[in-house]
């Protein structure tokens, strides 16, 4: 997968996940993500985790994503298709000062997972912790789970991140 496309074709859900990759360039290392399955199966949620912190709590409510909102990305209030990079520049303005203060925190061994997940990943997968409709949870099992957009096939086979992004749940 071309994770350098710039033209909005990678789909809302991996411009989001190219999205995060562009802000651990930057520096803000902290920014996490928490992908799942929606209890319907029906769609792909992706909740933004800053430095461990609970994801649903109410100040993070705008960082939350389901595909069931097409292209509103966390920080987005576009139906329209956009580039991962203005994704990324929107989502590091969503966030509040004290937000930019945490995901700013050095955190190479998430980066490079991160990055080793997005490598791993073939042109129509994305990442998934848990999804009621798929057998057993991949996290209950240690992995990240993998499955096609299309939910056509799933792996369970990556590991899960290193550190606290984890830990609220």
């Amino acid at each position: 997968m071309n994770w350098e496309d710039d033209d909005g074709v990678l789909g809302p859900a991996r411009t989001l996940l190219a999205a995060v990759r562009t802000l651990h360039v930057r520096g803000a290392h902290r920014i996490q993500i928490f992908p799942h399955m929606a209890a319907s199966g029906m769609y792909w949620r992706c909740p933004i985790v800053i430095d461990g912190v609970d994801p649903f709590s109410v100040t993070s409510k705008e960082l939350n994503y389901s595909s069931g909102g097409g292209w509103e990305l966390p920080g987005c209030s576009t139906s329209q298709p956009i580039s991962y990079l203005k994704a990324a520049n929107r989502l590091w303005a969503a966030l509040t000062e004290e937000q930019r203060k945490r995901a700013v925190v050095p955190d190479p061994d998430y980066m490079r997972w991160y990055a080793g997940l997005l490598a791993y990943l073939c042109d129509d997968e994305i990442p998934y912790l848990f999804g009621d409709d798929y057998g057993p949870s991949p996290l209950d099992s240690g992995y990240m789970g993998v499955m096609g957009q299309t939910y056509s096939h799933l792996r369970n086979d990556y590991g899960l991140p290193p550190g606290n992004s984890l830990a609220w749940h």
